[in-house]
């Protein structure tokens, strides 16, 4: 498995949010909220367009930056899920 496929859903938490792991083109590793991605484009290069549209070129391949996005959501939905049946 090469960078560009390696699994993204990395998470940290900043200021309450929870974000993905994803690499620059110089191979640098840096977070990005889910919550804002708009768009994952293969153009051949793999371009993440945010609600903010500022636009973010990364080396990990579009599949994967989807992929994680929807790990991210599931993972969000079932702490929701198990909070609403921890409070009946």
């Amino acid at each position: 498995m090469s960078v560009h496929e390696a699994p993204l859903f990395k998470t940290s938490v900043w200021k309450g949010f929870a974000l993905i792991a994803v690499t620059r083109l110089n191979g640098s590793k840096f977070f990005v909220n889910a919550e804002l991605v708009r768009t994952v484009e293969g153009t051949p290069d793999t371009v993440i367009t945010l609600t903010t549209d500022e636009r973010i070129i990364v080396r990990d391949n579009p599949q994967a930056v989807v992929a994680a996005i929807i790990e991210y959501q599931r993972s969000v939905r079932q702490a929701r899920v198990v909070e609403k049946k921890e409070s009946k």
